[in-house]
């Protein structure tokens, strides 16, 4: 279970500047404000691990969030198709292909990352970091994915779901434009405050 105080992770900054670090805050910290609790703290770690940290960090356990990113996408597809079928049940077919293609994209999925403020817990190599990679829309989307796909395999589709409703509200809401982070905190602080 994630839990407990532990130190942040470091990671190097920008191009030039390879011996200041810049501290992370720990996944403790995103697992709390997901409201998740993760019985393999690892599972966390992997989806918010870009290839490029892997890269540049030879030798360090685990794997980058590629393969969770691959599960997230299906697992965010199946629960959002789901939600929209029994929440929609007069829409045809194709007003819910819209309706999903709004809310399961890259940049939506970006924009979630970024009002649950993940990029602030990515492990990135130097290149990535000095270019901005915690700001960058595609590794955000991936690195949301790869949450999803790390609560799904660590708590089952129940727990992914949940996640994913949060979520999908938030989203929902992102695609009319009227999401913001305390909207999405609040809902998230409310599953958190829920927990035993």
């Amino acid at each position: 279970r994630c839990g407990g105080s532990t130190p942040p992770h470091t990671a190097a900054t920008g191009p030039g500047r390879t011996g200041t670090k810049v501290a992370v805050p720990n996944e403790a910290d995103l697992a709390r404000l997901l409201g998740v609790r993760f019985r393999d703290p690892k599972r966390l770690t992997e989806a918010l691990t870009h290839r490029s940290y892997l890269h540049d960090h030879p030798g360090t356990p685990g794997e980058a969030n590629e393969r969770l990113e691959f599960l997230g996408d299906s697992v965010l597809g199946v629960v959002i198709t789901d939600a929209l079928y029994r929440r929609h049940p007069d829409s045809p077919e194709g007003q819910l292909a819209k309706l999903r293609a709004a809310v399961v994209n890259a940049r939506a999925l970006a924009d979630l990352a970024r009002a649950l403020g993940i990029g602030e817990f990515l492990l990135l190599g130097r290149g990535e970091e000095g270019t901005g990679g915690r700001h960058k829309a595609s590794i955000l989307a991936d690195a949301m994915e790869a949450v999803i796909g790390a609560v799904y395999l660590d708590g089952g589709l129940e727990a992914a779901q949940a996640l994913v409703q949060v979520s999908y509200t938030a989203l929902d809401l992102k695609v009319q434009g009227f999401v913001s982070r305390p909207t999405l905190a609040r809902a998230t602080r409310s599953r958190r405050d829920a927990l035993p």
